[in-house]
């Protein structure tokens, strides 16, 4: 990426350069965006888990679901 005053000229990753005023990096803990552009980034460690997952049962719940957090 190569940022100028009025734009940014970014390389995608099959070769094509794409000119824009407005890059939003929302591309991941890992952006290569705020690295190119030199944004520092903290990481906090929860020393948590978490699962995410479907369910489907056969008794009416009227679209409400329980979560229960420590």
């Amino acid at each position: 990426m190569l940022t100028r005053e009025t734009e940014a000229l970014v390389s995608l990753s099959d070769g094509t350069q794409v000119s824009a005023r407005l890059v939003i990096g929302a591309d991941g803990r890992a952006s290569p965006v705020r690295e190119a552009l030199g944004i520092g980034a903290r990481t906090t460690r929860y020393g948590q888990k978490a699962l995410a997952f479907a369910v489907a049962h056969d008794l009416p719940h009227a679209n409400v679901s329980t979560e229960v957090h420590r």
